[in-house]
C-alpha cells in the first residue's frame, strides 16, 4: 500500500513551501526539563515561525537519540512526565499554536498503547502524524494502515546506509513527508549533508526516489551548508 495523499500533512506541507522555500520543524522533550518549561519552549517556537514541532514522548531506552537526548528522557522520565501529561499537553498546543504537530518516540510506548488505542489519542490530541524511530517499515504496515484511516500521516525514516531499493520501498509506503536522517549513528552536533549513498547529497538522492517533501536533520549544522543542501 502506497500512503501519498493530497490532503493531510502532505498537502499542508505542499502549503506552506508554496508560501517559502524551507520550512522550520523543531524537537522538543516533552517534559524536560518541565512541563512548564516545555510549554515555554512550544511559545517561542510559534513566535519564531516554527512550521512543525516534533513532541518527543520520553522514554527510558531512546536508541536513536544521542546523550543529550538520552539525558532529556531520562530527566524527564524521573520528573514524572506521563503519557496522560504528554497528550494534555498536545492537545493544548494544538488548539493555541500555529505550528503543526508531530509524535516522535519508539516503538515500545506505540505497542502499549496498542496501534488502535495510540491513533485514537493522537487524533484526538490534534497531531497530525508521528515518527517511530525504531520500527522498521515491514513491522509497520498495520500501524501505518490504522494511521491512515484516521487522517493521521506516519513519517518514514531514510537513511545513508539505506540500499536504492530499499529506499525506493521505503518511498512507495511514505506519506506526509520523508524524514532523511543526515549522518551515521544516533543523533548529535555534526552532520554533513554531502555524504551521500552514491553521486549526489543524500537529501537529492532521497527526493530522487519519492516526489515527497523531505525533512533534513540539521543537527545544528551552519546555515549555508543546509541551505545548499536544500
Amino acid at each position: 500500500m502506497t500512503g501519498a495523499r493530497s490532503g493531510g500533512l502532505e498537502g499542508h506541507v505542499r502549503e506552506q513551501l508554496a508560501r517559502k522555500r524551507l520550512l522550520l520543524m523543531t524537537h522538543a522533550v516533552v517534559g524536560y526539563p518541565s512541563l512548564d518549561a516545555s510549554w515555554a519552549m512550544l511559545e517561542a517556537m510559534d513566535a519564531a515561525g516554527v512550521d512543525l514541532v516534533e513532541l518527543q514522548l520520553p522514554f527510558s531506552e531512546p536508541i536513536a537519540d544521542g546523550p543529550a537526548f538520552v539525558r532529556a528522557n531520562q530527566a524527564a522520565i524521573q520528573a514524572g512526565t506521563s503519557w496522560h501529561a504528554y497528550f494534555d499537553l498536545m492537545a493544548r498546543a494544538a488548539k493555541r499554536f500555529r505550528f503543526s504537530l508531530l509524535f516522535m518516540g519508539y516503538y515500545n510506548s506505540v505497542f502499549q498503547m496498542g496501534a488502535e488505542g495510540f491513533c485514537a489519542r493522537l487524533g484526538a490530541a490534534g497531531a497530525k502524524g508521528f515518527i517511530v524511530a525504531d520500527l522498521p517499515p515491514e513491522e509497520a504496515r498495520a500501524l501505518n494502515a490504522t494511521a491512515r484511516a484516521k487522517d493521521l500521516d506516519p513519517i518514514l525514516l531514510m537513511t545513508p546506509t539505506n540500499s536504492l531499493a530499499r529506499l525506493a520501498e521505503i518511498g512507495r509506503q511514505a506519506s506526509g513527508f520523508v524524514y532523511c536522517v543526515a549522518r551515521k549513528g544516533v543523533t548529535g552536533r555534526k552532520t554533513d549533508l554531502s555524504i551521500s549513498c552514491g553521486p549526489r547529497p543524500i537529501s537529492r538522492q532521497y527526493r530522487s526516489i519519492r516526489r515527497l517533501s523531505a525533512a533534513a536533520d540539521s543537527g545544528g549544522l551552519p546555515s549555508g551548508q543546509f541551505q545548499a543542501s536544500a
